[in-house]
C-alpha cells in the first residue's frame, strides 16, 4: 500500500510530495495523518514524524480545504532536497536571516534553507513559476490570509 503524500512530506520525504490535490479538506489530511490532528478552524496541526516544536501546520482556506502544508523548523537534513534536482525558482526567504527559499512550484514543494540547515517547508497546490514567483506564499512568508 503506497504511503499517504502528506504522511511522506510530515516525515522529510520530499520526493514523494507532488502537491496538495485540488479540493481536499480535513478527511484528507486524517486519512495522511491520523487522528491526532488538532482543528483550529482555519490551521489544523499533527505533531509527528520529522516536524520540529510547531509540528505540521495545514492551512485551511474556502470551505475548509487545504491550502497550504507548513512544516518549522523541520528535522530535515538539507541533503533531503538533493533527489529534487535544480530548484525551478530560488528566491529570498523571509524566514530566517541567511536563508533562501528553493522552490519546485511545478510539484507544490518550497523549502527555506540555511546554508547548515532546512528551517521552513510548504506545501501547497501544483503551480507555475510565474505564478509561484508572486505568490503570497512565495513573496510574504505568510500563510493564507483571514
Amino acid at each position: 500500500m503506497p504511503t499517504h503524500p502528506l504522511y511522506a512530506l510530515a516525515h522529510g520525504d520530499l520526493v514523494s510530495w507532488q502537491g496538495v490535490p485540488p479540493r481536499v479538506g480535513v478527511e484528507w489530511v486524517k486519512d495522511g495523518l491520523g487522528p491526532d490532528v488538532v482543528d483550529d478552524a482555519y490551521v489544523l496541526v499533527w505533531r509527528g514524524g520529522a516536524t520540529g516544536p510547531d509540528g505540521v501546520e495545514i492551512w485551511l482556506g474556502d470551505e475548509r480545504q487545504v491550502e497550504l502544508v507548513q512544516m518549522p523548523l523541520p528535522r530535515v537534513p538539507l541533503g533531503a532536497m538533493e533527489p529534487l534536482g535544480p530548484p525551478e525558482l530560488e528566491l529570498p526567504s523571509n524566514w530566517s536571516r541567511g536563508a533562501r527559499q528553493f522552490a519546485w512550484p511545478s510539484r507544490g514543494l518550497a523549502v527555506h534553507a540555511s546554508p547548515t540547515a532546512i528551517v521552513r517547508i510548504l506545501g501547497f497546490p501544483v503551480m507555475s513559476a510565474d505564478t509561484f514567483g508572486t505568490h503570497r506564499f512565495a513573496t510574504m512568508g505568510q500563510p493564507p490570509r483571514r
